[in-house]
């Protein structure tokens, strides 16, 4: 089933707050010397570049989308799966998806397919970021005064239970806050939401100024 994409848009406030940081030893994003929040139309701009068949990827979009959630609305996310060595991992795709937030431009792109085949491209002023700021893989996140990579993937990596699962079947356990699913995905999207906090000025104050949000 997909109903685990309108499940990731609708994540209960109190169930993200009762998890705060949850189970991860979170990897912060990288300070950009002199980096500077880009913005567009008066917005910050956050930036991703990842890839259908990414497996890190694959488990970044949970609390990506869960995050972003809280600040706009994503349109047109679409199911997928990533390939990984314990097996197929549940995810979205941000390939034909459009987010509008009152508070943030979100600009998403899935460079390949889960074949590895070229499906987007860069715009030339994002290519030239990503060679200026030392992208090496993905998924890769620009923050404007950050960077980061594959910041929420330990506590997967190392519980191994979204590989091989249905979504659904894992949004199902995201309302049990004490599972180790909604440790690693709540607890990584609250981490997710303060940056994303940095860049808008705390705004909404409702969600910026959430418990759970650390």
């Amino acid at each position: 089933g997909s109903g685990y994409v309108a499940a990731l848009r609708s994540v209960p406030a109190a169930d993200l707050d009762a998890v705060g940081v949850g189970a991860l030893p979170v990897t912060p994003a990288e300070p950009i010397a002199g980096g500077e929040v880009q913005m567009v139309d008066g917005k910050p701009r956050l930036l991703y570049i990842g890839a259908e068949y990414c497996s890190f990827c694959g488990y970044t979009r949970w609390p990506l989308t869960i995050a972003l959630e809280r600040f706009g609305d994503f349109s047109g996310l679409a199911p997928g799966q990533a390939p990984s060595n314990a097996g197929m991992i549940p995810t979205v795709s941000y390939k034909d998806a459009t987010y509008t937030s009152d508070y943030l431009v979100f600009k998403p792109y899935e460079l390949k397919d889960a074949q590895g085949k070229d499906i987007q491209k860069l715009s030339p002023e994002d290519e030239a970021i990503s060679k200026d700021h030392g992208m090496q893989g993905y998924p890769w996140l620009y923050w404007g005064t950050h960077t980061s990579g594959t910041p929420f993937t330990n506590a997967f990596l190392q519980g191994g239970y979204v590989a091989g699962e249905t979504g659904d079947a894992v949004a199902a356990k995201l309302a049990d806050t004490s599972s180790p699913e909604a440790q690693a995905i709540l607890g990584a999207a609250n981490v997710t939401t303060a940056q994303i906090c940095a860049l808008t000025g705390d705004q909404p104050g409702d969600v910026c100024s959430a418990p759970g949000v650390v």
